[in-house]
């Protein structure tokens, strides 16, 4: 299963204001869409018969919207109630031992995770792999092998 985004993300260190008054420019704001990375989280776990997932552009954390007063993320991500029961990394950790490869994915204010960042965020899922960790990936851009050779590989 395959979820992607092609949406541009905010620059890492983009002064993101949200002040009365505040001029737009000369930088854009884009909003994530990062829908297609988390359907093929839960596709992923809800259907038993999916071989391997990929996930480019996703949400990082729902818990991440919440880091600061402003979201630029869709109404169409939220799942209503789910930081009651857990976050992005405890669907991702209930995967194992599928392969998985994470890339590129966002927080709340649609800025690129770094690898470090995003190694923390998942270390749950991390754990979970345990001896299978060789079919976890998680990386804050693309590499090679790319998203579709790598996902071509696991499906060999």
């Amino acid at each position: 299963m395959w979820g992607d985004s092609f949406a541009p993300a905010n620059p890492p260190r983009f002064a993101l204001d949200e002040l009365i008054g505040w001029q737009i420019g000369p930088e854009i704001e884009y909003q994530a869409e990062p829908l297609g990375g988390l359907l093929a989280l839960l596709g992923g776990l809800y259907e038993d018969k999916v071989g391997a997932i990929a996930a480019r552009r996703g949400l990082a954390a729902y818990s991440s919207v919440l880091e600061d007063q402003f979201a630029y993320v869709p109404n169409d991500i939220v799942v209503p109630g789910i930081l009651e029961v857990g976050d992005v990394a405890d669907i991702a950790a209930a995967l194992s031992p599928r392969p998985l490869l994470i890339e590129s994915f966002v927080d709340g204010r649609n800025r690129v995770v770094e690898e470090a960042g995003l190694r923390e965020r998942f270390a749950q899922a991390f754990q979970s792999y345990g001896e299978a960790l060789s079919q976890l990936r998680v990386r804050s851009e693309s590499q090679e092998p790319s998203l579709t050779r790598w996902l071509a590989q696991e499906l060999k």
